[in-house]
C-alpha cells in the first residue's frame, strides 16, 4: 500500500495556498519555516508530484498543486466531520437544544417560559415558533442546523 499524506502536511499546503509565502504560512501554522518547507517536500514526495513552484522572489502553486489544494480542503473537512461525529457519539446529549415548532402547535403569542434543563448535559431548551411560512421555514432552519428538532403537523 502506498504511503498517504498526513493531515498535518495537507494543513501546511492549505496555509501556503492561502498566504503564498513560506514565512507567513509557517506563522499561520505555528511552526518554523523549515518545518513547513520539509512537510511540503515530504507531501510532494508522497504524492510524486510538484505542488509548489519556488524561487527567491515568489511562490506559486502548480496546476496539480491547485487541484490538490481543492481535494485537501475536502479531506480536512471530512476528517473534522469524523472527529465531530466521534465526539458527538461519545456524548450524544450535550449543549443547547433548539426546538423549532410551527405556530399552530405553539402560537407565538403564547407566554414564554424560562428554559429548563431537559437532560443533565443539555443547558436548556429554546423554541422558535413565529416563522412566516412556518413549515417551509422550519425545514430550512433544520437543514441549516439552526434548530436540532422540528415539530410539524400535517
Amino acid at each position: 500500500m502506498a504511503a498517504l499524506p498526513s493531515l498535518r502536511q495537507l494543513r501546511y499546503l492549505l496555509a501556503l495556498a492561502e498566504h503564498l509565502n513560506f514565512t507567513r504560512a509557517a506563522e499561520a501554522s505555528f511552526v518554523s519555516q523549515s518545518t513547513l518547507s520539509t512537510g511540503l517536500k515530504e507531501l510532494e514526495g508522497t504524492l510524486g508530484v510538484q505542488l509548489v513552484e519556488r524561487d527567491k522572489q515568489s511562490v506559486a502553486l502548480t496546476a496539480v498543486g491547485k487541484d490538490v489544494v481543492t481535494r485537501a480542503r475536502q479531506v480536512l473537512a471530512a476528517a473534522e466531520d469524523l472527529s465531530d461525529f466521534a465526539s458527538d457519539a461519545s456524548r450524544p446529549m450535550q449543549g443547547r437544544l433548539r426546538l423549532g415548532v410551527i405556530p399552530t402547535i405553539a402560537p407565538p403569542d403564547r407566554p414564554k417560559r424560562r428554559s429548563t434543563p431537559c437532560h443533565p448535559e443539555i443547558a436548556g431548551c429554546s423554541m422558535k415558533s413565529n416563522w412566516p411560512s412556518a413549515g417551509v421555514s422550519a425545514q430550512k432552519r433544520f437543514n441549516a442546523g439552526a434548530v436540532k428538532v422540528v415539530v410539524l403537523s400535517t
